[in-house]
């Protein structure tokens, strides 16, 4: 005859043990962790001469008590009946949650005697962090790449569930500089909010945002993939196509950047993003240099299209790739958009086609009072005498994205289409992308990387900048 249970948490033929609890397992997982960090920070060669053998002695025995502890909370809950389970349950709860906190007291003690340890060893540069991933180690002595908003340091990953394996990664601090804490993990926070929301090919994927690591106090710090620029050391867009023997991809980097735009913009599988910050620079490369995949990356200035979203100007950015409405020309919004975004798309190819920045010949601030001191026909005439330094078939593309009136500017989508339309035009008649490139007309030609390599003769002193003075001085 089969076993039955009663009412007392026994069968009626005897004893039988009650399962494990999910807590007693975390627990006991957490104490097997923290047992093992505390035998390897003993093992450090300068723990004796640094932690009292009194501290030793403690943590030895705080260890021993929460073990005996989580088999104890263990046999209460499963000798708990249905007879005043409710009290019993409740103080079972107090005791697990105290039990806990204990032990993440423990060990934080340990990961701060680690930090301090290696923080002593003077023959490495070599730090890390935990959080609850995983681990992250970095060497303290690069300089690293600077940014607007952050400093972008290489790392390496240990997945927690996975400690053997690694993975090459970028952790990004929030500057220091341009803020209190306070608002840079807001700042962080929100970044964190609209990348990991973007699942696409073409966007850089977002892994963790991590507060205040111990080796980091202050500090906040975004995760994501690292990029070699598929082995270059090139990261960015910009870099990569300044290499000459990348010449030929740049359209294929370029119809990446628009697919990953087009579906930022998408509002069909989830809110529409606007990126704010759109540039060759923020644009990493991956893959490999024959089928280069680019990425776009850094969403410190995006915004989602939702009513409490907040709304930035992309002009604190960077204003040699900003659209003229963020400006305050005209009557148009000055917070950045859609609209905006592809007015950036089409700088950003302006930058990549030809190597060099639209504008490239003005500070900031010269860019900033052309907007808001020149008439708009003024800037139309002086955007396209720029263009002139563009192959034909990529002038007609970016000169359609440059239309200040938002309202026909453009959407990436037709962007999009255009773009694989010249792609198939070029492949038909010039049949390389540097043999198109050389059907610019002097002194035009001396604006791009492919005919003008070193950037001889475009500075203040040279034929290009001579025919632009000229344009300018006519137009009054």
């Amino acid at each position: 005859m089969a076993s039955s249970r009663s009412i007392f948490g026994r069968s009626r033929n005897g004893p039988t043990e009650s399962p494990t609890t999910e807590q007693y397992l975390k627990n006991n997982n957490k104490i097997a962790e923290i047992t093992l960090l505390h035998k390897q920070v003993q093992e450090h060669p300068k723990y004796a001469e640094t932690v009292e053998e009194s501290v030793t002695k403690i943590r030895d025995r705080n260890l021993r008590q929460a073990k005996d502890r989580n088999e104890k909370l263990l046999k209460a809950e499963q000798s708990t009946s249905i007879f005043g389970a409710r009290k019993a349950q409740s103080k079972n709860k107090a005791e697990s949650t105290e039990l806990t906190d204990e032990l993440a007291v423990l060990e934080y003690e340990l990961k701060s005697t680690r930090e301090r340890l290696l923080s002593l060893d003077q023959s490495s540069s070599l730090r890390s962090f935990d959080f609850e991933h995983g681990r992250i180690e970095y060497d303290n002595s690069q300089s690293g790449i600077r940014g607007g908003y952050a400093l972008i340091l290489q790392a390496t990953f240990f997945p927690k569930e996975r400690t053997t394996a690694s993975s090459v990664v970028a952790m990004k601090l929030m500057s220091q500089n341009t803020s209190g804490l306070e608002e840079r993990l807001k700042r962080a926070t929100k970044e964190a909010r609209i990348w990991e929301q973007l699942q696409h090919s073409n966007v850089a994927e977002f892994f963790y945002t991590i507060p205040m690591p111990e080796t980091l106090l202050d500090q906040i710090v975004v995760v994501s993939p690292w990029s070699d620029g598929c082995g270059t050391g090139n990261a960015t867009a910009s870099s990569f196509l300044l290499d000459p023997a990348n010449i030929e991809a740049t359209p294929m980097i370029i119809q990446g950047i628009i697919a990953g735009l087009e579906y930022m913009h998408d509002p069909t599988t989830k809110p529409a993003v606007f990126h704010g910050d759109l540039k060759g620079n923020n644009i990493l490369i991956f893959g490999t240099r024959e089928a280069p995949i680019p990425r776009i990356t850094d969403f410190g200035l995006s915004k989602m299209e939702a009513p409490d979203s907040s709304a930035p100007s992309v002009v604190i950015g960077a204003a040699h790739w900003a659209a003229p409405e963020l400006f305050g020309t005209g009557d148009s919004s000055t917070v950045i958009s859609a609209q905006s975004d592809v007015w950036s798309l089409g700088a950003t190819i302006f930058e990549l086609v030809t190597g060099r920045p639209l504008f490239h010949d003005k500070q900031f601030i010269a860019v900033v009072c052309f907007y808001v001191l020149e008439t708009r026909r003024h800037r139309e005439q002086e955007v396209a005498d720029y263009l002139m330094c563009l192959p034909d078939p990529v002038r007609q593309v970016v000169h359609r994205i440059f239309v200040e009136d938002i309202a026909v500017r453009p959407t990436a989508t037709d962007v999009s289409i255009m773009w694989e339309t010249l792609r198939t035009q070029v492949q038909i008649h010039d049949h390389s992308w540097r043999s198109l490139m050389t059907t610019v007309q002097a002194p035009h030609f001396l604006h791009n990387r492919v005919t003008n390599p070193d950037g001889g003769r475009v500075l203040s002193n040279g034929e290009w900048a001579t025919w632009m003075t000229n344009q300018r001085e006519q137009r009054g």
